[in-house]
């Protein structure tokens, strides 16, 4: 009872002797006091939200609660507040005998990030709880303080999944070069989990001396972590090219694909010729990526090569691909592109229609001259895919031609054209509004 007095009478001062009027933020403070837990608890919980720092010294006092959910949602929210003034009282709950409050004062102490939580987080590895251990491995790498580095590479080495996990996540934001070997060991654990956070590890401390091992992983049987060793490559950059290149020589496709996610992210100009060779190859997801490296690097020598693709690769997975790739690369792309476009609205497949009109509205300004005048075109599919393109641009020099259409012989084309219309007058509105 005496401890919610105090609690009662620190609101007491809040509500009545504060010049701020009563809110819902007071509200809140006010039910801190409740004889009811669960009321208490959810009021520390919604306080965390508000991002109030009225709440930092009612919640403080709320960590002497007897309800341990209570005392780890006013933790939790502390640390969501990210007030210095809580470190020291969060600290203490480091000792709590409840495995969960002491998780989430780990968590918290690492959210706020302050230096003298350090120390005790450090202590914290030793705890018997693999949970709060894993809690503590995060909140170091939080911190970013190097006295971490050693303990958090001893972690990789244990039995405890979450615990390794936060480990590689916290060394990762060290980026600690001596955590390098013992991560490259995990890459050939038999869990997928750590294999895919050991190889996004490695790609963020950026370690060349990695790159051999993780580009092993294009391999992988799971997507995601060949797409992640192809992101931390990318990460790695130009050095991992070479190898990159060898891998695009590979009869097996996931390691082209890996290859070329990991080229389009590196973005050397010297590896453009092997990704434009890489458009020809017979699988159709090579093609695709191929197309979505070049729009990457931007590589202009590759327009007439994304063009043709555009027009006539069978899959329509890599015409889109091309397409957006030519739209990425911009400037001198753009024309070529609306007019296979365009040339495409003629075309009798209803998909192949939409594919066409939704690629010309990512044109953006570089297309508007080009697509009001194929306002005017014979073919009212090509008068339909323009004005539906130039809505979705909201450029509002096509007001006047796209009204003009309103009286269009073909209801399709009249109702796209009132549709554009209302979309570029709302999106100027919205500017107006904004500014």
């Amino acid at each position: 009872m005496l401890k919610i007095l105090k609690i009662f009478l620190t609101v007491f001062f809040i509500l009545f002797s504060s010049s701020l009027p009563a809110d819902e933020v007071s509200g809140l403070i006010g039910q801190l006091g409740d004889r009811n837990s669960d009321v208490r608890y959810e009021a520390a919980v919604e306080l965390g939200n508000k991002a109030d720092r009225r709440a930092v010294k009612p919640l403080i006092l709320l960590l002497d609660d007897k309800d341990w959910r209570v005392k780890g949602a006013a933790i939790h929210s502390l640390g969501q507040l990210k007030d210095g003034r809580a470190v020291k009282y969060i600290i203490e709950n480091l000792k709590d005998e409840d495995r969960y409050v002491r998780w989430e004062a780990a968590k918290a102490l690492g959210e706020i990030g302050e230096q003298r939580a350090v120390s005790p987080l450090l202590r914290l590895l030793d705890d018997k709880d693999w949970y709060v251990r894993g809690a503590a491995s995060y909140a170091l790498g939080q911190l970013g303080d190097k006295r971490g580095t050693r303990p958090l590479i001893r972690n990789l080495s244990g039995k405890d999944r979450y615990v390794v996990l936060e480990s590689a996540k916290a060394l990762a934001s060290l980026k600690s070069e001596d955590a390098v070997g013992p991560l490259e060991k995990l890459l050939s654990n038999d869990d997928r989990y750590i294999r895919e956070e050991a190889v996004r590890a490695l790609g963020e401390i950026g370690d060349e001396d990695a790159v051999d091992d993780i580009a092993q992983l294009f391999s992988d049987d799971i997507d995601e972590i060949r797409d992640a060793a192809a992101l931390a490559l990318g990460k790695i950059g130009k050095s991992a090219g070479n190898v990159c290149l060898e891998k695009l020589k590979s009869a097996d496709v996931n390691e082209r694909v890996a290859s070329l996610k990991a080229l389009g992210d590196i973005k050397d100009e010297k590896t453009a010729l092997y990704v434009m060779a890489a458009l020809n190859d017979k699988n159709e997801k090579v093609r695709e990526q191929a197309a979505v490296a070049l729009g990457k690097m931007k590589d202009k020598k590759s327009i007439d090569q994304l063009i043709e693709k555009v027009e006539n690769d069978k899959s329509s997975a890599v015409q889109i691909a091309s397409a957006n790739a030519l739209i990425e690369i911009g400037d001198s792309a753009v024309k070529p592109l609306i007019l296979v476009l365009l040339e495409k609205l003629k075309e009798d497949d209803s998909s192949i229609q939409t594919n066409a009109a939704e690629t010309l509205g990512k044109t953006g300004s570089d297309g508007v001259k080009l697509l009001i005048k194929a306002l005017k075109d014979p073919h009212s599919n090509v008068r339909w895919g323009a004005a539906k393109a130039l809505g979705d641009i909201g450029d509002s020099s096509a007001l006047i031609p796209l009204s003009a259409l309103a009286t269009d012989q073909n209801i399709r084309v009249r109702q796209e054209s009132v549709s554009a219309v209302e979309k570029i007058k709302k999106a100027a509105s919205d500017f107006t509004l904004v500014r």
